[in-house]
């Protein structure tokens, strides 16, 4: 049985595929338009924080796996006041 990084990372790499796939048409697009898509702008943007965020839900599950309870309480000890919370981002 493959572990759940492996299993996440292919699908990675094939979501990362499907995204450099469309370049290639607007390779072909003439410079001198002066019409916005719309639509396409704000599917790419939409689809980039989606990627974002589940890049970002990964590495929060990751890190919890590989510092778990150590990184709790180094968090607890260095958020004891709101002065040191804000300094350390929490």
């Amino acid at each position: 049985m493959k572990h759940p990084i492996y299993r996440s990372s292919s699908v990675m790499a094939i979501l990362s595929i499907l995204m450099i796939w469309p370049f290639s048409a607007y390779a072909q697009v003439d410079v001198n338009t002066q019409q916005l898509d719309w639509f396409t702008m704000l599917m790419w943007l939409f689809g980039g924080l989606a990627l974002f965020l589940y890049g970002m839900d990964k590495m929060i599950k990751g890190l919890l796996v590989v510092a778990g309870d150590r990184m709790k309480e180094m968090l607890s000890k260095l958020t004891t006041n709101r002065v040191m919370g804000a300094i350390t981002g929490a």
